[in-house]
């Protein structure tokens, strides 16, 4: 069975973004390791950071290829980009022995994931999964919080950071939930105007 030429070219603008979006990314710490001193990435570094976003850049493909709005691409980038932060860091933290328990934010995108999974990536039910990703980044980050001794953890510019990013994070998934809510009804009432 041959592919037609349409779906070939798909298929090929399906992995050739990502792979341009990535190489094009790398080459900021390429140009670091070449000029700034101290900035050492091994290749291993780059061959890694290379799958992550070569990864992100195809399920952002796959997950907006069908989307009617533009509201909805950017619903997902969002949802996408903030999954990116939230791991990156948690994970830079934990592998420096900065905050080990950092891993439990981890759970936050693993979260998104399963309800973009039930919901199909179909609008309203991604809302639904991003709103109840931003209330467990704000509850992990509550129990963090409270949980924390004074005595032991005082509230350095290090912890300061920590908690704005995470507040960060949660108002990025609260604002992918708005777009995808907002999308799905504008997909709705352009359906409803074109019924006769």
């Amino acid at each position: 069975m041959s592919l037609s030429p349409d779906t070939t070219q798909r298929r090929r603008r399906l992995w050739t973004r990502p792979a341009w979006g990535a190489a094009l990314l790398l080459i900021v710490p390429l140009m670091g390791n070449l000029y700034w001193p101290g900035w050492n990435w091994a290749p291993r570094g780059f061959v890694l950071v290379g799958g992550i976003l070569f990864g992100l850049g195809l399920v952002y493909e796959l997950a907006s290829r069908n989307a009617a709005t533009a509201g909805h691409r950017a619903a997902v980038g969002i949802a996408l980009g903030t999954s990116l932060i939230l791991v990156w860091g948690n994970f830079v933290q934990a592998a420096d022995d900065v905050n080990p328990a950092g891993l439990i934010f981890l759970c936050v995108p693993l979260l998104a994931i399963a309800g973009s999974v039930l919901s199909r990536l179909l609008g309203r039910g991604m809302a639904g999964a991003m709103m109840v990703t931003a209330m467990a980044q704000a509850l992990i980050l509550v129990g963090v919080l409270a949980a924390r001794n004074p005595e032991t953890t005082p509230w350095t510019p290090a912890l300061m950071r920590g908690v704005g990013g995470n507040v960060m994070c949660v108002l990025l998934y609260a604002a992918s939930a708005w777009l995808f809510q907002r999308a799905t009804r504008a997909a709705l009432t352009e359906r409803a105007m074109t019924v006769p």
